[in-house]
């Protein structure tokens, strides 16, 4: 098993000597006969006004990485994981069965079993986030500045299958770029918001 990772990420925009900043987002790529065949993520949605400032949304934990490779490369007990890392880690499809007479890689990760509306978006006081789910799942929703730091953890709870419509209270904010990051049944989903001047 091989990793390649980078200490910092980079901002999307260019600055005035035509560089990028150091940001909180970075690909990382692993490489090896028992890594899971598989590309985690969706392509971020950038807009074309995006603040120099900005920069991609966090779509995986990085201590949800490392504790996956813990877990299942190192043989190291999950709920140590938590207590080393971090009490809500998430383990990730990387690591697959090393029979090397295996000839189909496992599949993890299936179409999105939730569908997300957010509206009004932009908004100014309140958001609604509308959660549509095919099977009940531990759902985590958390809100994000446009520089990567988590402002507050909006629900960490299991939720039925069916419709919700969860508010979020915006009205403190400062105006500018948020992110909506939504955890669920091992699959993560980030919503790019604005916030408006209330």
């Amino acid at each position: 098993l091989g990793m390649t990772f980078s200490e910092f990420g980079r901002r999307i925009r260019s600055n005035e000597s035509m560089g990028t900043d150091h940001g909180t987002a970075v690909p990382l790529l692993l490489f090896g006969s028992c890594v899971n065949n598989t590309v985690l993520g969706q392509n971020p949605d950038i807009d074309p006004e995006v603040d120099v400032r900005e920069g991609l949304p966090m779509q995986y934990d990085f201590r949800d990485v490392y504790g996956t490779i813990l877990k299942d490369w190192f043989g190291v007990e999950e709920g140590v994981v938590r207590q080393l890392l971090h009490p809500d880690f998430q383990a990730l499809p990387l690591i697959k069965t090393c029979d090397i007479n295996t000839s189909t890689p496992q599949q993890f990760f299936t179409a999105n079993p939730i569908e997300v509306k957010l509206f009004p978006n932009p908004c100014q006081q309140w958001l609604y986030l509308d959660l549509e789910i095919t099977r009940t799942t531990h759902v985590r929703i958390a809100l994000f500045d446009a520089l990567g730091a988590l402002i507050r953890v909006i629900s960490n709870r299991e939720l039925a299958a069916g419709a919700h419509q969860i508010p979020i209270e915006m009205r403190k904010e400062p105006s500018g770029t948020y992110f909506i990051r939504i955890q669920y049944g091992g699959e993560v989903l980030t919503k790019r918001i604005i916030k408006l001047r209330s």
